[in-house]
């Protein structure tokens, strides 16, 4: 995922995940977090956690993901 900085990037996961723990997703994006803040990029890079298991949360992510688009001058 460290390839896409400076892009804005969302990571999706789930707080009930079976498959993918999120306290193993936390400790991936705490180390991703570090690599947007090295090239100047902190705000394009977020994590939304959705209040179920192992699924896609599209509301979530998308509400993450315009704003930072927009700002990033993505159309």
């Amino acid at each position: 995922m460290a390839c896409f900085a400076p892009r804005p990037l969302v990571v999706v996961a789930g707080k009930d995940d079976t498959i993918i723990p999120l306290a193993s997703v936390r400790e991936a994006y705490g180390r991703l977090e570090k690599i947007y803040a090295a090239v100047g990029a902190a705000d394009r890079c977020r994590l939304v956690v959705g209040g179920e298991g192992h699924r896609f949360y599209a509301k979530e992510a998308w509400e993450a993901m315009l704003p930072m688009m927009s700002a990033a001058g993505c159309r």
